[in-house]
């Protein structure tokens, strides 16, 4: 999993309530895959002179107690506020080549709580945290903290690892298909129906057989195998994409006081046409219906199960 990489996990340990005394909060980030490649930065502050003599008075019971000053390093915080402020100020200085910074565990690969990233990008991530959260994650509903994962994954694969285009990756950002399921060996009639995200009607097939193979890998007692039968776009919902306009006309146009260029979407047909020297195109009058303000209204229409003879619809 190259992305992982790519991001800094800050942990946030304390004591309080497990060992006597124990009241402060500490602060690590890890980088890098988990294991001996693994960097960690220890999140430290200057003490103040009311901390160290507070420190000093605590530890007089230790041997020797303790020395600490004015200006002296400590991981001691009093809050996970004050460790979250300095990891935001810090982490690019340690991490240059990190691309978001997250809140939690670094032994897992899960959604997170993320502090920081890109701003196009943020939105997205946050979304599937609170898909995550809201049902309680693995203990919660252990089967859609499953899909939710696989979410996590894909998209940070599509973009960190296979470095999709962030406006291409963000245009096809999670539409909803219909998946065809079956017990690996089984008959097809014996296949049922999930409704699955995934990142773009291009990428649906290989996105859903990644679930199941997750799925498949954590099969527990008494679950059998799943294979993928088949996958088409939800009746309906519309993958949102941006026309792919080629120009039509060799030279440029004109009608009365207009100049203008034809230009037709390469993908779904629509023609439209750009005025002057706008670098916007307008869509011709009778595509200026909203459903054609992206490409993909052309997948509404119902389609067979792919790659087979039947007339079944999924």
């Amino acid at each position: 999993m190259k992305w992982w990489n790519k991001i800094v996990v800050l942990e946030i340990q304390s004591w309080t309530g497990i060992s006597v005394g124990a009241e402060h909060f500490y602060g690590k980030m890890h980088y890098g895959s988990y294991g001996e490649d693994e960097k960690k930065v220890d999140i430290e502050k200057p003490m103040t002179s009311s901390e160290a003599k507070y420190i000093n008075e605590k530890d007089e019971h230790i041997l020797f107690g303790s020395r600490y000053k004015k200006g002296d390093p400590t991981g001691r915080f009093n809050s996970p506020d004050e460790i979250r402020k300095i990891a935001l100020k810090e982490w690019k200085k340690h991490f240059p080549k990190a691309q978001i910074l997250t809140e939690g565990s670094h032994a897992v690969c899960d959604p997170q709580k993320v502090l920081d990233a890109p701003k196009t990008i943020k939105p997205v991530l946050d979304r599937l945290y609170e898909k995550a959260k809201a049902i309680g994650g693995y203990e919660g509903n252990e089967r859609e903290m499953m899909k939710i994962s696989d979410e996590w994954d894909i998209f940070m694969t599509r973009w960190l690892e296979d470095e999709t285009p962030l406006d291409e990756l963000l245009e096809g950002e999670m539409i909803q298909v219909k998946a065809k399921i079956k017990n690996k060996g089984s008959d097809d009639a014996s296949a049922w129906i999930e409704k699955l995200d995934v990142n773009s009607e291009k990428t649906a097939k290989q996105d859903v057989e990644n679930i199941v193979e997750r799925f498949n890998n954590g099969l527990r007692t008494g679950e059998l195998p799943r294979e993928l039968v088949c996958i088409m776009t939800e009746e309906g919902s519309t993958p949102s994409m941006k026309h792919i306009w080629r120009k039509t006309n060799l030279v440029t146009l004109t009608k009365g006081l207009s100049i203008y260029d034809t230009y037709s979407c390469s993908a779904c047909g629509i023609t439209g046409k750009r005025y002057g020297l706008s670098e916007d195109i307008v869509r011709d009058k009778k595509y200026a219906a909203k459903k054609y303000s992206k490409c993909g209204w052309h997948l509404k229409k119902k389609k067979r199960c792919p790659g087979t003879n039947t007339n079944k619809e999924i």
